[in-house]
């Protein structure tokens, strides 16, 4: 008689498992979860076709990567609720070069100087890619108009949840996006980092820096991935891998191509907003002391070609930038 109880328990703990699984299940193909779909329904015409359609494309290369038992559905859909779950966009913005950041450039611009295709030429001669449009992820994001038509809809940069890691729509994807980037930049152990800026230094100007995706989300990537050195020094007292040149303490150049003639007060936005990751001293602080902004004006006349990008090399091979 001693076993039956056991078999009984046996017999009542399966049912939960088979439960779940049919419960992962409906997750998969369930609009409602978690509420990104809700929120779609409150946004312009115009920036729903472009979030949705991004969302899609997302779910589409998850299910290619993982056909079998993964609910893509949920995990793209925890991205855009402000979730920090990059697995669904694992293999989206790999490189095989040096990464290139960039703001205020479009397909209207001068050519040879401020044009998507006067930065995408340039990218080149330095022997550099830029993360959007030259990523997966990144002609994910061009093939949808680069989300612009949310620029201006409220409904898609406010929280939903009231959570404090959803910060609405588009901010929770950059957020992602810009995670993940960063995170290919320090695991490939990029040394240094070019960051081309076209855009207006007033906070009120249509075009101003401070609502680029640069300055609002890749930057406090950067800032905060810099911070973590500190982290893994907690694991290493000695210091015996944390602060040598490896995985778990970088401290890339950055390097800064002003288009507008403004390189001291670039650099000094550029600058305040990487500071803004620490409350009091970080390794932030330490790592601009050790290897400060650097800027190179490229104002009206100057070209993006084959002779700036000599000077940009030229700036890049300084000894300081390869030091630890």
């Amino acid at each position: 008689m001693t076993p039956l109880p056991l078999l009984l328990l046996v017999a009542v703990a399966a049912r939960p498992l088979s439960a779940m699984r049919a419960r992962g299940a409906e997750r998969e193909v369930s609009p409602g979860y978690p509420p990104t779909e809700q929120q779609l329904q409150r946004l312009t015409p115009r920036c729903r076709e472009q979030l949705q359609g991004l969302k899609d494309d997302l779910v589409g290369f998850c299910l290619q990567q993982f056909p079998q038992g993964v609910a893509c559905n949920l995990m793209v859909g925890m991205v855009f609720a402000g979730e920090s779950n990059t697995f669904a966009v694992e293999n989206l913005t790999s490189s095989d070069k040096d990464s290139m950041l960039w703001a205020g450039m479009w397909d209207g611009g001068e050519p040879g100087r401020t044009s998507k295709k006067a930065l995408l030429h340039f990218a080149n001669l330095v022997d550099a890619s830029t993360v959007h449009p030259s990523t997966k992820l990144g002609e994910m994001v061009e093939k949808h108009g680069d989300l612009q038509a949310c620029n201006n809809d409220l409904a898609a940069q406010v929280s939903f949840t009231g959570e404090r890691r959803d910060e609405g729509l588009v901010p929770n994807f950059w957020k992602m996006a810009s995670e993940r980037f960063v995170k290919d930049m320090k695991g490939s152990l990029q040394g240094s980092v070019v960051v081309i800026v076209n855009k207006d230094l007033d906070p009120s100007a249509e075009r101003s820096f401070y609502k680029s995706v640069l300055y609002n989300y890749e930057l406090p990537t950067i800032a905060t991935t810099v911070n973590l050195n500190s982290f893994y020094a907690s694991f290493d007292p000695w210091h015996v891998r944390t602060f040598a040149p490896g995985r778990n303490h970088w401290l890339p150049q950055m390097l800064v191509v002003d288009l507008r003639d403004t390189c001291e007060e670039m650099v000094e936005s550029i600058k305040g907003k990487l500071l803004m990751a620490c409350e009091t001293t970080c390794d932030v602080q330490e790592w601009l002391k050790k290897k400060p902004l650097r800027c190179l004006p490229c104002a009206a006349g100057c070209k993006l070609d084959q002779s700036f990008a000599k000077k940009v090399k030229k700036e890049l091979n300084r000894k300081w930038y390869h030091i630890f």
